[in-house]
């Protein structure tokens, strides 16, 4: 038992996307679609730059809150180099 959650750990470590499909998993009962793809993979290319600053714009009930505001926050607050997000509410 130790041995997978030492793997779940590991896994999740390399990617906000696989952060979300191991802990999140629950919240992403569908497969991700080519949207979900390019912003997990625009998200990760941004924790690795100093100040970087994105607008995302899709429709409602597009799990743009579970992928960035949950996600991607605890995925950074863990994984990332950077331990700061930003996060403005309409």
């Amino acid at each position: 038992m130790e041995g997978i959650r030492h793997a779940c750990r590991e896994t999740a470590a390399v990617s906000p996307e696989a952060f979300v499909r191991i802990y999140l998993s629950n919240y992403c009962r569908l497969p991700f679609s080519r949207m979900h793809k390019e912003l997990l993979a625009m998200l990760l290319s941004m924790s690795t730059s100093r100040c970087a600053r994105e607008a995302v714009a899709a429709p409602r009930g597009h799990a743009k809150t579970t992928l960035i505001g949950t996600g991607y926050v605890l995925w950074s607050a863990l994984y990332s180099e950077t331990k700061q997000a930003l996060m403005p509410a309409p």
